[in-house]
C-alpha cells in the first residue's frame, strides 16, 4: 500500500513542478509540420515524432506507443486529442536547466515532452536565427 502512495506523490510532485517550467522560445514560425509517424522494423513498429522545419530540415525523436494509442482513440471518437503540440525551448527554474523539446498538452491537461538531440538543437537554433534576421 505504501508503494501506491509513493507513486501518487511522485505524480502530484510532477504536476506542481510544471508551474516552474517557463517557455523561453516557441519555434512555431519555423515549423512546417509536426506529426507522429510509425517506423516498421523486423522487431515491430515504433513511433517517432517527425518535425519538418523551414528549409527542408527534418528532426525526429522517439515517441511512446501508449501516447499514440490514446491519440488514435480520441480521434476515432471525434475529438481533438491535444490542446497544444509545439516545438519549444523551455527553462526549468527549479533545476536551472534549459532544454528543447516537442511538447504535447493533452485534453486532460497532462503534458508529454520529448527531448531533442543536441545536434538537432543546433539546426533548430540556426533556422530560428535566420527567421529572426529575415523578419527584421
Amino acid at each position: 500500500m505504501s508503494e501506491i502512495k509513493n507513486v501518487e506523490n511522485e505524480k502530484n510532485d510532477s504536476k506542481m513542478n510544471e508551474e516552474k517550467i517557463v517557455v523561453r522560445t516557441d519555434y512555431s514560425p519555423i515549423v512546417k509540420d509536426l506529426r507522429i509517424v510509425p517506423s516498421k522494423t523486423k522487431y515491430g513498429t515504433f513511433y517517432q515524432i517527425q518535425v519538418t522545419l523551414e528549409g527542408g530540415a527534418v528532426i525526429r525523436t522517439r515517441c511512446d506507443q501508449n501516447l499514440v494509442q490514446f491519440i488514435d482513440l480520441v480521434i476515432k471518437n471525434g475529438d481533438k486529442p491535444y490542446k497544444q503540440k509545439v516545438l519549444v525551448k523551455e527553462f526549468n527554474e527549479e533545476k536551472q536547466r534549459e532544454f528543447t523539446c516537442v511538447k504535447f498538452v493533452l485534453i486532460s491537461g497532462n503534458v508529454f515532452r520529448y527531448f531533442i538531440d543536441r545536434a538537432d538543437v543546433n539546426t533548430i537554433e540556426y533556422l530560428y536565427q535566420k527567421y529572426q534576421a529575415n523578419k527584421k
